[in-house]
């Protein structure tokens, strides 16, 4: 191959290749979610669940969000995770410190918001803690990422 040719190669490859590659990385970075940092107060939109079908404790402890992980009345709650991570300690408008452990389709699409709030769900082992617990508490409220 003589110089030329290679150096029309080279130009179709930057013509053709460089536009897909600029593309991808900044449509990936624009999708990109951004982590809220510890001490932040954030508007969510607080929705509960609970132990489905059966609502006993026994049944409750087998249901497994994340790896070795235990629903927990009381300790646990849902919320996206590319929102806020695994892991993190949130205090709720009760006063209580929970772990977000799980997640689901709905709590991810901000269903129960109409997309305007992140959801946190809180879990109960059975649906009258949990109602009881959402006529104090439900709907747009603030938490404080621990």
């Amino acid at each position: 191959m003589n110089r030329a040719t290679i150096h029309a190669l080279l130009v179709c490859l930057i013509v053709f290749l460089l536009p897909s590659v600029v593309s991808a990385s900044t449509s990936h970075a624009s999708s990109t979610k951004k982590f809220y940092q510890r001490g932040a107060e954030i508007e969510v939109w607080i929705t509960a669940y609970w132990s489905f079908p059966k609502q006993d404790k026994w049944t409750a402890r087998r249901q497994c969000s994340i790896p070795d992980v235990k629903l927990t009345e009381g300790e646990h709650v849902a919320a996206d995770p590319r929102i806020i991570p695994y892991g993190s300690k949130i205090k709720l408008p009760d006063g209580t410190v929970r772990e977000v452990v799980d997640t689901g389709k709905d709590v991810k699409r901000k269903k129960a918001s109409k997309g305007k709030y992140i959801i946190i769900d809180v879990y109960f082992v059975n649906k009258d803690d949990a109602d009881e617990w959402l006529d104090k508490y439900s709907e747009k409220q603030v938490v404080k990422l621990l």
